[in-house]
């Protein structure tokens, strides 16, 4: 699947490895995980084209102003990016993320990861970082 914009990719919905089953089943692969996250690359891609949303002393965080006045929100989050993506047209536009959009979806965007990498690691807050998540589960 080759997706042509951002509008696409959060109307879709649907995950690389949902997407590339059959071919996760054929390499046997027990625990695929994304390499690049599309919604991760997008993110960053909006901290640097729109800091001035952004809490000074804060990275992860912005600043989201609304008719309640200013509330802290994960730059990452999915609802936040899904719900704003359209006022966000100076990341829509670059070549880089139209260029990542038509690949995102190739199986060359999976690894094969070791056995609790994916849903343990994220729940115990390691994420990227295996020997603290074995040292916590062990």
């Amino acid at each position: 699947m080759k997706l042509q914009s951002v509008e696409e990719f959060f109307y879709k919905r649907e995950t690389v490895e949902k997407y590339n089953d059959d071919k996760i089943i054929k390499l046997n692969w027990e625990c695929p995980d994304v390499l690049f996250s599309f919604r991760g690359v997008y993110a960053i891609g909006v901290s640097i084209y729109y800091r001035q949303l952004f809490v000074d002393n804060v990275k992860t965080d912005i600043m989201v102003k609304d008719e309640k006045g200013a509330t802290r929100q994960r730059l990452y989050s999915d609802k936040f990016l899904s719900e704003n993506y359209p006022q966000f047209s100076d990341v829509n536009d670059l070549l880089e993320i139209k260029g990542f959009l038509e690949h995102y979806y190739d199986i060359g965007n999976i690894i094969p990861t070791w056995p609790g990498a994916n849903v343990n690691r994220g729940m115990a807050h390691c994420y990227d970082i295996p020997n603290v998540y074995y040292k916590r589960v062990l």
